[in-house]
């Protein structure tokens, strides 16, 4: 998924997988699939459709990916 989200992907492809995360069709314990995604995917995504991604993290002493994504690159900017 790195590779995939750091070196090309279909914008098409990372939405969908961005909402089978959020949806839980794919397996994200502690948000880090969500929170990568949202981080990358950002600058192609409407206000509206990030922030339907905003909910309380699922892991509440688990500082990660999800939570930077809201703390430094949504809010932060």
């Amino acid at each position: 998924m790195n590779a995939w989200l750091r070196y090309g992907f279909d914008i098409g492809a990372a939405r969908q997988f961005l909402n089978d995360v959020a949806s839980g069709l794919v397996e994200d314990s502690n948000d880090e699939l969500l929170g990568r995604t949202l981080s990358r995917l950002a600058l192609n995504l409407s206000i509206e459709e990030i922030l339907k991604h905003c909910r309380p993290p699922k892991r509440s002493n688990f500082l990660g990916q999800y939570r930077m994504f809201w703390a430094l690159n949504f809010i932060g900017s």
